[in-house]
This record gives C-alpha cells, sequence and structure tokens, in this order.
C-alpha cells in the first residue's frame, strides 16, 4: 500500500476548465476510497475526475494546464487544507489522492471561484460500501467551510499536523520540477516530498499568528484576504436591506449594537462579519431609490473594485517612497481635471477629503497669497497682521456652511463672511455683490476673496461664474468656485455650458463622492498657479526633504493639510476607463433628467406644493400642503412647517424613504437629492404619494 502524491483544488480546476462532464474510464482494480479530497500542493499535470461505480472507487480523467495557469490556480489555496485518507495500490497511470483520514459530513460541501463569481460546485458523498465523490462541472478555487489553520468550532478536527506546542500547521508539499519537465512518477514521489521548498513556499516560522492576519505576498496571504473579501461580499449579499432603511431609532441601535470591542480571545472572520451583519441591516442603503436626503451617492461598481485594490495596497500619499505609482497616478489624474476645467499650464492639483478641506484649503491660499502681493506680509512667518479683521470673504447667502467655518479655522472668524443676496433661482445677484464690496470699502474692510458656488447643497443653483470672476479682477480679489456638487457637469457636453467662467477661478473644489458616484471620500482641489503650493509646504528630513524638490521627487505632502492620505486617485482613474466618455455623460444627464421629471410630479400633486426645480442639477424642493388651514396666518405656517417635518420623520422612522428637510426663506422644506441614475420615476412617483399619504394622516392624528 503506497500513498500518493498531494493534489491541490487547482488539480481539480483543471477537469472543470473544460468541456461539461468527465471524461472517465473505469478504474483499474484495488483502488480504494476511504474518504474524501485532499487540497495540498500541486503535483504534475494529471487531474483527478471522480464518479461512484461499485465498491466506491475513483475513475480519472487527464487535462493539461500549462505551468502559468497552474501557478494561478494554486493561488490562494497553499494553506487552504482538507485532507483525508486514501488506502490505495494505483497502477502507474491513475492519479491517486493521500493525506490524512478526514470524516466529511454527508451533504453538500459549496466550493466558489476564487477570482470570479461561479456557481458552486458540489461534492458529493455518495453510499455504498466505501464513500467516493461526484465532482461537478464547475470552477474550484476555495473551500469555503475553511476559515483558517486551527479547528473550527463545528466539531470538525485540526487541519494538518499538530505541533507540540498544540498550534496546527499546514502541510504544503513543493514541486521541483523545472519548465517542460513531465510529471513525477510514483517512485519519486517521497524523494520530491523531501526535498525543501524554496524561500517562497517554505511556511514562515510565524505562520500559525501572522498567516490570516496580514496581506503578504505570499500565497496564504492571497488566500486570506480572498477568503475575506469572498466573505464580506457574502455578508452585504445576505443582510443588505431592500429598503432605504431600517427605521431604528438610536436607542433602538444603541441597544442592539452593544457589545464587548475588545474580547480576550478573538474570533474567525466569518463570526466578526456575522456580528456585523445587524450594523449592514441598519445603514442607509444609498442605491435605493428612497434613499435621497442629501448627496449620498450609490458607488460605482468599478470605484469599489478600486477601493479593494488601494485598500489593500495602504499606499500613503505623503511622500513618493510611500506610494511611488500612486504618486505618478494622482499627479496625472489632477492634471488631466485642471485640464478638463479649463485651467492654464502650470495649474495643479491634489486629491481631498472633500469639499470641507478643499473650501478650506481655497480659502488659505488666497489669504496668503493676497497678503503677500497686495500688503507683502507673510502670515507663514508672522501670522495674522495687526489689521486682520478688516479682511473679507465675499459668498452667496445659499453657499455652503464651510465657508464660515474655514474663516473659523483661518483666525477671521465670520465675521470676515459678507452673505450677498441671490435671486429667486437662488443664484447670486452680480449688482449686490458690486454693492457689498463699495460697502466694504466705505467701512475700511478689504475682500480678499471671492467665493462662487457651482451648486449650492439645497438648490443645485449655478453662480453667474463669469460676472463674479469680473468682480474679483477689478477689486484684486482671489477667485474660489465650490464646485463639489456642480463639478460633474464638466463630464457632460449638455451641462458643461452652466460651468461657463470656471476657467477663470484661482482655485476650485471638486468632489467625486457626490454626482460622479465614488465611495466616500474622494474630492479634489485644483490651483490656477502651482507654484504658491509652496504656502502649504514644510519640509520634515525623514519624509521630504528639501532636496527632493531639488532632484525631482514629488512628494505629494507639499499640496495638501493632511499628511497620511489614501490613494483615492485610483476610484477615479477606475472609473473613468471603465464607464468611458458617453457613459459617463449619459449618466449625469439622465440623473439631472429624472429629477426634473419628478418636478413635474410634484407640481401636479394636488396636496403638494413645489418650491424649487431643478435647472441643471438634480435636487427638488417642496412642501406638503394642507387641505384645511385654520386660524391665524403665522399659527398656519407654524404648523405647516411642524407637518413637513413630521412627515420626514414618519417616512423615516417607517422605513419608506430617507427624504431631507431644510429651510427655504424661513419656512420647513421637504428635498429630494437625486444621484441614483438606475432609479425609476414610478419608483420616485411612489415617494411622493406616500409623502401626500403621510402628510394627510398627520394632518388628522395631531392638533
Amino acid at each position: 500500500m503506497r500513498r500518493a502524491p498531494a493534489l491541490t483544488v487547482a488539480a481539480l480546476l483543471a477537469i472543470v476548465l473544460g468541456p461539461p462532464g468527465l471524461r472517465a474510464q473505469r478504474a483499474a482494480p484495488g483502488v480504494r476510497v476511504e474518504a474524501g479530497i485532499e487540497v495540498g500542493a500541486l503535483h504534475g499535470r494529471r487531474a483527478l475526475g471522480a464518479r461512484s461505480v461499485a465498491g466506491g472507487v475513483f475513475v480519472a480523467a487527464e487535462r493539461r494546464l500549462s505551468r502559468r495557469a497552474a501557478a494561478r490556480a494554486s493561488l490562494g489555496i497553499a494553506e487552504t487544507v482538507l485532507t483525508a485518507e486514501v488506502v490505495a495500490d494505483c497502477p502507474a497511470d491513475v492519479p491517486c489522492l493521500g493525506g490524512r483520514t478526514f470524516p466529511l459530513r454527508v451533504g453538500t460541501l459549496e466550493l466558489h471561484g476564487l477570482y470570479a463569481p461561479f456557481d458552486p460546485l458540489p461534492l458529493r458523498l455518495i453510499g455504498g460500501g466505501g464513500l467516493a465523490f461526484l465532482v461537478g462541472q464547475r470552477r474550484i478555487a476555495r473551500v469555503t467551510e475553511h476559515l483558517g489553520t486551527t479547528a473550527p468550532s463545528r466539531g470538525w478536527p485540526a487541519w494538518g499536523r499538530t505541533s507540540p506546542s498544540g498550534a496546527a500547521r499546514v502541510p504544503r508539499a513543493c514541486s521541483t520540477r523545472g519548465r517542460g519537465s513531465r510529471a513525477p512518477s510514483r517512485r519519486s514521489t517521497e524523494a520530491t516530498r523531501s526535498r525543501s521548498c524554496s524561500s517562497s513556499d517554505a511556511p514562515h516560522p510565524n505562520a500559525s499568528v501572522t498567516s490570516h492576519d496580514f496581506l503578504t505576498p505570499t500565497a496564504g496571504g492571497h488566500a486570506a484576504l480572498a477568503r475575506a473579501v469572498h466573505a464580506a461580499v457574502d455578508t452585504l449579499r445576505r443582510s443588505l436591506p431592500n429598503a432605504p432603511y431600517s427605521g431604528a431609532s438610536p436607542e433602538a441601535l444603541g441597544a442592539l449594537l452593544h457589545g464587548e470591542l475588545l474580547p480576550d480571545a478573538g474570533v474567525s472572520i466569518d463570526q466578526a462579519l456575522q456580528q456585523a451583519e445587524a450594523i449592514v441591516r441598519h445603514s442607509i442603503v444609498t442605491g435605493h431609490a428612497g434613499a435621497a436626503a442629501h448627496l449620498h451617492c450609490p458607488p460605482l461598481i468599478a470605484a469599489l473594485a478600486a477601493e479593494v485594490l488601494l485598500s489593500a495596497l495602504n499606499q500613503s500619499m505623503d511622500s513618493f517612497d510611500q506610494a511611488p505609482a500612486a504618486t505618478i497616478v494622482e499627479l496625472q489624474v489632477t492634471d488631466w481635471l485642471c485640464r478638463v476645467a479649463g485651467l492654464p499650464a502650470g495649474a495643479g492639483g491634489a486629491f481631498t477629503a472633500g469639499g470641507t478641506q478643499s473650501n478650506y484649503m481655497g480659502l488659505w491660499l488666497a489669504r496668503d497669497v493676497w497678503l503677500a502681493q497686495q500688503r507683502g506680509w507673510s502670515v507663514r512667518t508672522r501670522g495674522l497682521p495687526p489689521n486682520a479683521s478688516r479682511l473679507a470673504i465675499l459668498c452667496s447667502e445659499v453657499a455652503h456652511f464651510t465657508v464660515d467655518k474655514s474663516a473659523i479655522q483661518l483666525g477671521l472668524g465670520t465675521d470676515a463672511v459678507v452673505k450677498v443676496a441671490v435671486d429667486d433661482r437662488f443664484r447670486m445677484i452680480p449688482a449686490a455683490l458690486d454693492e457689498a464690496i463699495d460697502r466694504l470699502a466705505a467701512e475700511g474692510r478689504t475682500p480678499f476673496c471671492i467665493v462662487g458656488t457651482a451648486g449650492t447643497t439645497d438648490f443645485g443653483s449655478i453662480d453667474p461664474l463669469g460676472a463674479l470672476a469680473d468682480a474679483a479682477e477689478r477689486c484684486g480679489a482671489w477667485f474660489h468656485v465650490d464646485a463639489a456638487y456642480g463639478g460633474a457637469l464638466l463630464f457632460s457636453p449638455r451641462g458643461a455650458t452652466a460651468l461657463a467662467g470656471l476657467d477663470r477661478a484661482d482655485s476650485i473644489t471638486l468632489d467625486f463622492h457626490k454626482l460622479l458616484w465614488q465611495p466616500i471620500s474622494c474630492g479634489a482641489f485644483l490651483l490656477r498657479d502651482a507654484a504658491h503650493y509652496e504656502l502649504l509646504t514644510t519640509y520634515a528630513d525623514y519624509l521630504n526633504p528639501e532636496s527632493h524638490a531639488t532632484d525631482g521627487i514629488p512628494d505629494l505632502v507639499n499640496r495638501s493639510v493632511l499628511t497620511t492620505r489614501r490613494f483615492d486617485a485610483l476610484k477615479l482613474w477606475m472609473t473613468m476607463r471603465v464607464l468611458g466618455r458617453e457613459k459617463l455623460a449619459a449618466l449625469i444627464d439622465q440623473t439631472c433628467a429624472l429629477a426634473q421629471s419628478v418636478a413635474a410630479v410634484i407640481a401636479a400633486h394636488p396636496s403638494l406644493e413645489l418650491v424649487h426645480a431643478p435647472e441643471q442639477l438634480s435636487c427638488v424642493l417642496f412642501r406638503y400642503r394642507r387641505q384645511q388651514q385654520a386660524g391665524a396666518e403665522g399659527h398656519a405656517a407654524t404648523r405647516d412647517d411642524q407637518l413637513n417635518t413630521l412627515i420626514r420623520d414618519d417616512l423615516f422612522r417607517r422605513g419608506v424613504a430617507v427624504i431631507g428637510v431644510t429651510k427655504v426663506r424661513d419656512r420647513t422644506t421637504l428635498k429630494l437629492t437625486l444621484l441614483n441614475p438606475t432609479a425609476a420615476l414610478h419608483e420616485l412617483s411612489a415617494i411622493v404619494d406616500a409623502v401626500a399619504a403621510s402628510g394627510a394622516a398627520l394632518d388628522v392624528a395631531t392638533p
């Protein structure tokens, strides 16, 4: 009786990559199987198919693999071991399995594709005096029942051999065959097994501790990541509800999600993911049509694929030696964005966490550049000048709140922010801007920055950027454009005309986690003259020494207020390549057109009042209109405001829809922020009807 070489899942994969069905031959006498299958190391190019015959014997099928294909198939399963004992006197031309005795449970053991989603492959235990397997016809890549190198808690035996310390070790066999050599003969098997592995194949001395905890450039590291990613996707598939929200209250979530964060002994990733299912079930489902409260988009699959890569690579974007390829990609992407925005040669950009950071960088540079050029004052070395209270920032009365927040952070205070009136479409009025500049001059104050908005949060309104640029030139102010929302129109030939004048900006804010469907966070800051980044730069010998600039080594920490940053440029890079120019433009146009259609539905509804219909972007504002109003006008208005707030809360609590609520000219208003190009008009019309139904019920039920 002789033990044959171990056979990998990769070898079994060789069968099922071929045409459907197994080319079975009747096995020679004497081949007898006690149990099972072993996933170990690949030996030779012969693959084994199996079917039940009298006495439970194996029959063989053969398909050749190139060395490259075999290596790819083996990737990620070297530490996934499911062993069995084969008692065999095998003829020379029939490959066999060998290993430890392993009592498999009767039923289906599912094997899924490691590199792509394939149907499960059933390995069924079938009866008779002996046990054999019936192998299906799909790809095999990983065993979903196996979670690690120690015994699962289901009463299954330990994997592999056990060391004196009690830690389970994974048996690994190594092939020493050269390119083009033949499969080892049965006589050479024991000699092959006894040969030492190469340095890349040899088990790490700490494998029992680290092999499933870190992504390392080994088969085991790849296997652990693949297992974790597939398990995470399975968790989403099982737990992500087909509703915008569960409706759970903060108190209910606090009780549900309470638990020990750091137990004495850890659990498997599968167990942790099982515990995380509650988090998934009670999260906002951004891909649902009913999630329409904020600038909170469903993520593109291409960008999610990039998220896996950039998280696994874990590059830090502060210095070139931490992210060499990533640095070049970010520079290429931001240079391209500058060109798309119409900025001249010499412009440059950096990826940011979003509009808050980008707006802060724009106002910081506006202050420092203006004071250096107009007053000969260096804020870097001397701090704020004595007359800093005379500095002013001009923006519209519906500009983003981060203009105020940035003024606070810059030491200027909110008194420095001067709000300019808007028209009935919520766009800054150029004449009102001129009046504000004249008024400041009369007060002895100086505007150092004018902020234009291309896509306000509530209305999607776009200021007349050309007129604002003219005003900035006349008074010598910096012109910053917050295009966090509306900047997506740059990628739509139909919508780009609304951004006329953007090319005259000194700095621009762009967000890609809004109308470009990137996973949070993903934004960019563009600067007309990249030389101004020197005002943000501080050198550290251990990170970005000054000599790097002389040597042409790009350290992107010199372009950011952050040190550690993620490789977010990869998400946009992947998105642009996968979608292409035409499809990206179509998605933007489709989303904006859908918002206009929803506005028309609301305008025609007898119980609703359309407050604002979108022109270029995708925000729709409206109110529920009570059918019977009694009492004084002020009391009725207050009652209406309360009722619209209650409607929003009611839909959220019942998990019907997540819609926004805001104030428009001091009146409470409901809002749909539509960023989902997959949503259908009938789905959004149903939400509109739900608003009306909730309003009618609440109007009757509340005094």
